[in-house]
């Protein structure tokens, strides 16, 4: 792939922050590096005060049911789930642990949908919109 001009982390930032789904970041000790603004709808509380912190320190994550974080870990591979979150909604995550070239987790993706939006396609007639 060439080389994109600029794409900065400023611009990718933007990018992320801007799309619909969950996006958040763990590295090999479970510290978030990254959350996108449409996380705060799952943790309620800013993306900016996720990052940083292990996740045992964020509230809510061990209560998603089941948890993706231990099974992508032991798996080494891309897993995708359907949670209950801690507020009653149905989700689908999917973890995807990007690993170095001795084979070991480096970081952790995690991708994060609602599935009434999902629902909401799914009935969609073709040639219209779901509404987010």
């Amino acid at each position: 792939m060439g080389k994109v001009p600029h794409l900065n982390v400023e611009t990718l930032t933007k990018i992320l922050d801007n799309i619909f789904d969950e996006v958040v970041v763990v590295d090999q000790n479970d510290i978030v590096i990254y959350a996108n603004q449409a996380s705060e709808k799952h943790y309620c509380e800013r993306h900016s005060t996720l990052i940083g912190k292990h996740v045992s320190e964020i509230a809510t994550w061990s209560e998603w049911e089941p948890n993706s974080l231990p099974i992508s870990k032991k798996e080494k591979k891309r897993i995708t789930v359907e949670q209950t979150s801690p507020y009653g909604e149905k989700i689908i995550t999917t973890a995807t642990p990007v690993l170095n070239k001795n084979k070991k987790i480096e970081l952790i993706v995690f991708n994060v949908r609602d599935i009434k939006q999902l629902e909401s396609v799914k009935q969609c007639p073709f040639g219209k919109h779901a509404k987010t």
